[in-house]
């Protein structure tokens, strides 16, 4: 009896990678799944493409949260190239690493390097290059490099900053 059960396990086991494996979806909702777009010879084949708005790779987002694939970026081949894709590529996501020289807000755990105003990142490393040009604000538990030798910038940082 336990044999069969087990031979059947295998067996189904084996099917469901199979049909895994042959599934031509594009599937980015869960949080380890990434593209990379280096070259201008890059392609994404997309056929079809399956996300959601907060963990989205793709910048054209319908109100609905569902994803707008704009038929001028999108002929009958599926395909994304290098200069037609998006340039914000991920937002509003949790456990991002982000280098944009625009906002980033609410990531949690995120490593940022930026130029501007980082808020709401909890665990953050932040790293600012001027007196107070980077406006860091409630980081707990925030690893933070100033090159900044006036005093009142680190005490209003600290204040504002928890660990």
């Amino acid at each position: 009896m336990e044999k069969r059960l087990i031979r059947s396990l295998i067996i189904g086991g084996v099917f469901l990678l199979c049909v895994r494996a042959a599934d031509a979806h594009f599937l980015f909702s869960n949080r380890n799944a990434s593209i990379v777009l280096q070259e201008d010879s890059s392609l994404v084949l997309n056929a079809p493409v399956y996300g959601w708005k907060d963990r989205s790779i793709t910048k054209y987002i319908s109100d609905d949260g569902g994803i707008d694939l704009r038929e001028e970026y999108h002929d009958g081949t599926g395909r994304i190239s290098f200069e037609d894709a998006p340039t914000e590529l991920v937002y509003n996501n949790s456990n991002a690493i982000a280098a944009f020289d625009t906002d980033v807000r609410n990531n949690s755990n995120a490593i940022v390097t930026l130029d501007t105003n980082v808020r709401l990142n909890s665990n953050a490393f932040a790293y600012a290059a001027e007196d107070l040009a980077t406006d860091i604000r409630y980081n707990s538990n925030a690893i933070v490099n100033i090159e900044a030798t006036n005093n009142a910038a680190h005490e209003a940082l600290a204040a504002s900053s928890s660990s």
